[in-house]
Formats: structure tokens, sequence, C-alpha cells
């Protein structure tokens, strides 16, 4: 964003605390010991689901995990980017962020009402956090009634790289974070440089990885591309038709 979230997202590290230990599972270390100089990062460790009256979300206990750790966790469905809140049992639960309350949390919601939107050049924009692959991200954004944005010249693609940072910030780690699929294709343009001299490409790129293009992988050079195949997982930037 998998970490597909469209509004909120926390600076890491954070902590937060269960009060109610009974959430946790006896299977789960809550007091991992770090190696020295491991960045450390909060997330929602799902073990259950709850209806909180807008279908099943899914729930679990705040832990603190060293970052060789944190893909795992995401692949396993656990939200960097969630909210602590109260059962109606009086116990304390995290889930993913869910802004329109539709049960579908944000990190896979890429949604007109809760994606952080703009216009530019008559186009509306949304720029959605989470881990989507190519064909997922353009799923989404035809869901919502968008296209996957394709990036016309270089001041669009500033723009729309000015617009994520503004709303998400750059993350040197995890980059995927802040990273985003865009519509181009390598061969769109083929030229390594923009009409105005600067590089198209951040450095070293393009490597051939893939023939599709992320936004944001460096963070030296966040408006400079890279290709990379369709099966990894990033963010992504809808852009109305």
């Amino acid at each position: 964003m998998n970490h597909r979230a469209c509004v909120l997202v926390l600076t890491l590290p954070v902590v937060f605390a269960c009060a109610d230990q009974s959430l946790l599972p006896s299977a789960v270390d809550t007091s991992p010991m770090f190696s020295a100089g491991q960045v450390k990062v909060s997330v929602c460790h799902v073990t259950d689901t709850y209806d909180f009256g807008y279908g099943l979300i899914p729930v679990g206990h705040v832990i603190t995990i060293a970052d060789p750790a944190y893909d795992s966790h995401l692949a396993h469905g656990d939200p960097s980017s969630y909210v602590v809140r109260m059962l109606p049992d009086g116990k304390e639960a995290c889930t993913p962020v869910d802004s329109d309350n539709d049960g579908v949390p944000d990190v896979d919601d890429c949604d007109p009402t809760v994606a952080n939107a703009d216009s530019y050049g008559g186009h509306m924009y949304m720029v959605c956090q989470g881990q989507l692959d190519r064909p997922q991200a353009v799923t989404a954004c035809t869901d919502a009634g968008f296209n996957l944005a394709y990036i016309d010249d270089e001041a669009e693609n500033t723009w729309v790289v000015d617009f994520a940072i503004s709303l998400y910030g750059l993350n040197p780690w995890p980059e995927e974070a802040t990273t985003y699929w865009i519509a181009n294709l390598k061969s769109s343009p083929p030229q390594t440089t923009w009409p105005s001299g600067n590089p198209v490409w951040a450095w070293p790129e393009p490597t051939g990885d893939g023939i599709y293009i992320q936004l944001i992988r460096y963070y030296a050079e966040p408006y400079g591309w890279n290709d990379v195949p369709d099966s990894w997982t990033w963010g992504w930037v809808c852009e109305s038709p």
C-alpha cells in the first residue's frame, strides 16, 4: 500500500499498545528482541474478523516488528495503517483504516470518497496507497470510474509526483509504501530525457526488470521512473477519463 490506503498513512515507526492482553494469542511474541540498528515498525496483526454493522472486517492486535519481518506481515494481511478501537465487549482491537465504513479497508478501497484526489489539466487524480500488482491497480481504477494514470509530459509527471509526496511523503524504507503504478510502458515515451533535458528515468534505470513503469521508486530521485514487471506490488495513481 495489502497497502492499498487511500486516506490515512501513519509515519513509521509508530507505537500503539493493546490494553487488553487477552486479545493476544499466546503463540505470538509481543516483546520481540531486535538486533542493534534494525528499524522497528508497528503493524496490526490480524487474527480474526468482526462485524461493526457494515460487514466483516479484519481485527487483531498491534505488534512491533523488526524491518526484515515487514514484508511477510504485509503478505499475511497485517496493515501498517490502522486504528485502535473498542469492541462492544470492552476489549480493544486494531482494524485497518476504513474511512467510509463500507467494510472495505482503505488499503483495498480506491474510491473517490476515500482516496486523496485533486485535479490537474482538466482531469481528476486519485493517489491510492497499498500493495497491488499492475492488473489489480488497473481494475481498482476502473471500478472507481477512473483509468490508471497516463503521464503525457514532464509537467504532468512533476505535478503527480508532488501531489503524491504532499499526501504521503517519501519513504526511504519500505519504499513500496510511497511508490505508485502509472499506465505508461517502457516504450512510452521512448526517450531517456524530457524535452527540457531532465532525465525520464531515475539512475540507474532502466535496468530491464520489465516493461511497466512505477513512480517515486527512489527516495533521492522521486521524479525518475523505474521499469518493473507487472507482478510487483505498489500503490497506484488513477486519472479520470
